[in-house]
């Protein structure tokens, strides 16, 4: 319920003003016309005065209603209630004194009821009129929104499918959980001439711009590889989304390249890649201290060689999965998707990814993205 409300919190919180002007009107007039009804059934004073000094209390309380209710202000609508209820209390006390109609003035109470019907009609149809008007154009904009995004999510899919597959006695198995519709996660694997090249991209950010910076991540690195191979390729890559990035905007990197019986791997500004070796049954950390692509121009790239026996596993991970957080605001880290991988390295691939995954849920809830990427040395 809670989930549902913030998520409620949110869509309100990014209303525009004129939006907004339309809604508390509405719920004014319609608050407000509940006055001159219970004013005319009450045969109080047979003036407007009390009618009017109600609606007017009673409509911008329904307008403070419907603004701490919908964005979830919880301590200010405890005020709202006691505060409403007060100065109710002290208009009743205020315009008792006198009250009542002499018994021979119903032609008197007969004007005073046909304006108050009147009132309360015209402000009814004026609240429907504002709500209809509301509900029109913040319809067709969120629901235009939402069906872009589904498209944008549509996309991401197609270009960030599950991964199973096997190259050069090695065996791939690669998944992104999005946060949302459009995610800022690559995983990909590329065979080529002389090998493969399976890596990890993480782009800063959320949502739509994140994605399209992810589809250019995706289009330059196929593009390079296809092309020269692996050689340089950070650099590479750095050079071409440099210019096309926003300023705040870069993209941690991890890979794994696999040429000529040789295997290299990469960290630019990327969670550290985890080595199940499986003659120790050690998970050891390796990285090699680059900056995130996209970042900086002219800065150099290393690579860093590494043996492999079969029965080892590589696990190429994002911060989704390490900075999830629990109750107390602390992170997971990689220690215990660690313990995971010792304990799972010899299960099919995709059973350890669920595994590990699994174990990041369990620490807390997912709020970013959250990509992975594993790579088993066969036995043959």
């Amino acid at each position: 319920m809670a989930s549902g409300w913030e998520k409620n919190a949110a869509y309100w919180r990014q209303l525009s003003r004129p939006s907004w002007a339309r809604f508390l009107a509405a719920v004014f007039c319609l608050f407000a016309s509940f006055s001159f009804i219970f004013g005319t059934v009450s045969f109080g004073h047979p003036d407007l005065t009390p009618n009017v000094c109600f609606a007017v209390v009673n409509g911008f309380c329904a307008m403070l209603w419907a603004v701490t209710g919908s964005r979830r202000m919880i301590k200010t609508m405890v005020l709202v209630g006691p505060a409403q209820f007060a100065v109710n209390f002290w208009l009743s006390l205020v315009f008792s004194k006198g009250a009542g109609i002499p018994a021979l003035q119903f032609a008197k109470f007969e004007h005073y009821a046909i304006f108050n019907v009147i009132t309360a009609i015209v402000l009814i149809v004026a609240a429907y009129s504002l709500f209809m008007n509301f509900f029109s154009k913040e319809g067709g904009r969120y629901y235009g929104t939402l069906t872009e995004m589904r498209l944008a999510g549509e996309i991401h899919r197609s270009l960030v499918p599950e991964i199973r597959s096997t190259a050069a006695s090695y065996e791939f198995y690669g998944h992104s959980w999005p946060s949302g519709e459009v995610s800022g996660d690559l995983v990909d694997v590329v065979q080529h001439d002389c090998g493969w090249f399976a890596y990890v991209a993480d782009v800063s950010g959320h949502g739509v711009p994140a994605g399209v910076l992810m589809t250019m991540v995706k289009s330059a690195a196929r593009t390079r590889l296809a092309a020269i191979g692996p050689r340089g390729f950070l650099s590479a890559l750095n050079d071409v989304l440099l210019p096309l990035s926003a300023p705040n905007m870069y993209v941690t990197l991890a890979f794994l390249s696999y040429t000529a019986e040789k295997l290299e791997l990469a960290t630019a500004g990327h969670v550290p890649i985890l080595y199940y070796e499986h003659l120790s049954g050690r998970v050891n950390e390796r990285f090699v201290s680059n900056f995130p692509v996209a970042m900086k121009s002219g800065v150099p790239f290393e690579t860093s060689e590494i043996a492999s026996e079969p029965g080892d596993v590589f696990v190429i991970l994002t911060d989704g999965l390490t900075e999830v957080a629990d109750r107390q605001d602390r992170d997971l880290g990689l220690e215990p998707l660690k313990g995971v991988l010792a304990a799972n390295a010899g299960a099919p691939l995709c059973e350890l990814a669920d595994r590990l995954r699994g174990r990041a849920l369990q620490h807390g809830k997912q709020t970013d993205d959250q990509t992975l990427l594993l790579v088993r040395r066969s036995s043959l």
